[in-house]
């Protein structure tokens, strides 16, 4: 006897076709635990017919409980009438895998397995239990696997219409007055910008020495803080100073001599450069001019060094440079405000371009004009600000404008559907900023018979096809239709009675 080892998932024509290619007329198949041969008594049937046919006893081996159930039944029911032969076996293995339960009618011969006669009629039953749940539960799933599909094509009309409407920031959408609701956004903005100055500035120290004036009249005379005192150097440029004190000068006297002569008056006194450099720096013995007076009757001359003049350039900022520093941060920043606004929008918030305002409400200096500095800092806090509407109001509120334009037993596509919006702009007669704005709205579209596919569901749950065809052909403005049953299942063709398994198509002609 030969034996032949059943694969797990091997099914019945599989199983034959080995067979067919054993000379032995005894064959033992050892069979696995939970094999695909038990999953079905019509297997076991079809094995046995084809035994008969071709003169071979089979014997089986196996642990698997409900195919010893199976094999038992066996015993109890006769052969198929219905003969098998090697070409519609052949037939069978295009046809019957895939659905077990379309199995053909065949004989097995009897197994090697036995039970006591008491026992059989259990047996029986447990079967007999065990075909009813399998055959609910086959019923249940294969009932849920079909699907209604339908088509619809439905008379269209083409429609356009346009409107004018404004766009007022916290005010409700009215189709009556056409204004839909707009929201007013808003971000800050912190920035600074740094420049280096250009202005300039000269600063040091103003020269300081002691002077003596001498009278050469014969009056005392006084001169007063401040009075000017002037050095001229070779090249004739003129140097001022002036008195730090008021100073009197004594009169010129006489002097007997020998030889006999004149004695000027004359008085010490400290003066100071009246501007700061080097250039005021002068030497001991250096003649002077007092200011307003004649030199036959006022000299002066210098009896300490007048010196401690100084001077550099430093850096200041100008006009110019918080100008510059303005500009520049404006310009880089209002593009940066910008961005900030437009990562507020979310969702179908849609902005209106050329609403948007940047504005600065805070502005620092880090020095003031004519300061001494190298850099200036220039920190701005700014705001940005847009007007936005939801597109969702938009679409419900031309929906609501074109109602009056839909004819009788037509509604708006929901397809092939494109709503333009136009800015108008600012002028005499609209508003554009980050409040209101004035737009131009236009709708094209099409008008579809109404039809509510949700009805149409309801209406051919667990209709046959012909019932259903029937039905689909009374909906009104309906130009045709087409119904579809798919996976087809024998003795399940009505359409499903479940609701998510009818799938209307709706299309205009």
């Amino acid at each position: 006897m030969t034996k032949i080892e059943v694969e797990l998932h091997e099914d019945v024509i599989s199983i034959i076709h080995k067979l067919k290619n054993v000379a032995d007329t005894g064959v033992e198949l050892i069979v696995p635990e939970g094999a695909v041969l038990f999953d079905n008594i019509l297997n076991l049937k079809l094995l046995r017919n084809w035994s008969d046919q071709e003169g071979k006893v089979i014997n089986f081996q196996t642990d698997d409980v409900g195919g010893q159930n199976l094999l038992m039944s066996l015993e109890e029911e006769a052969s198929f009438p219905e003969e098998i032969t090697p070409e519609n076996v052949e037939a069978i293995e295009e046809e019957v895998p895939a659905q077990k339960f379309a199995m053909p009618k065949m004989r097995l011969t009897l197994p090697v397995i036995k039970l006591k006669k008491g026992k059989i009629f259990l047996v029986l039953i447990i079967v007999a239990g065990l075909l009813g749940v399998v055959g609910v539960v086959t019923y249940r799933y294969v009932s849920r696997l079909p699907q209604a599909h339908v088509k619809i094509v439905v008379n269209s009309q083409p429609l356009t219409r346009s409107f004018e409407i404004k766009v007022i920031s916290g005010h409700d959408t009215s189709a009556d007055e056409k204004i839909l609701k707009g929201t007013t956004l808003e971000a800050g903005l912190d920035d600074e910008v740094i420049v280096e100055t250009t202005g300039e500035k000269i600063v040091g120290e103003k020269a300081k020495g002691e002077i003596t004036i001498y009278n050469k009249t014969t009056e005392e005379k006084k001169f007063k803080k401040g009075t000017d005192i002037i050095y001229r150097d070779k090249d004739d440029d003129k140097f001022v100073y002036e008195l730090r004190d008021d100073i009197t000068v004594g009169p010129s006297v006489d002097d007997p001599g020998p030889p006999p002569g004149e004695i000027w008056g004359s008085a010490d006194v400290e003066v100071e450069a009246k501007e700061i450099g080097k250039d005021y720096n002068i030497d001991k013995g250096e003649d002077l001019e007092v200011e307003d007076q004649d030199d036959s009757d006022f000299v002066a001359k210098v009896n300490k060094d007048i010196d401690g003049g100084k001077e550099e350039t430093i850096k200041i900022v100008a006009q110019e440079d918080m100008d510059k520093a303005i500009q520049t941060l404006q310009e880089n920043s209002k593009e940066k405000a910008l961005k900030a606004l437009d990562q507020k929008i979310t969702g179908d918030q849609k902005l209106i371009s050329g609403s948007e305002n940047v504005a600065v409400v805070k502005e620092t200096f880090s020095h003031k004009l004519g300061d001494e500095t190298e850099e200036l800092k220039l920190s701005q806090t700014f705001s940005a600000k847009c007007l936005t509407y939801v597109s969702g109001d938009l679409n419900t509120l031309v929906d609501t404008l074109t109602e009056s334009f839909v004819p009788e037993g037509f509604e708006l596509s929901d397809k092939e559907r494109a709503v333009n919006v136009e800015v108008l702009g600012n002028t005499e007669t609209t508003l554009l900023n980050d409040s209101e704005a004035d737009l131009q709205v236009t709708l094209k579209t099409f008008v579809v018979t109404d039809i509510s596919e949700d009805s149409i569901k309801q209406a051919l749950m667990g209709l046959t096809v012909n019932e259903a065809e029937k039905y689909l052909g009374s909906i009104r403005n309906v130009k045709t239709y087409e119904l579809s049953i798919n996976p087809h299942v024998p003795f399940f063709d009505n359409v499903p009675k479940d609701e998510s398994r009818i799938i209307i198509n709706l299309e205009r002609e």
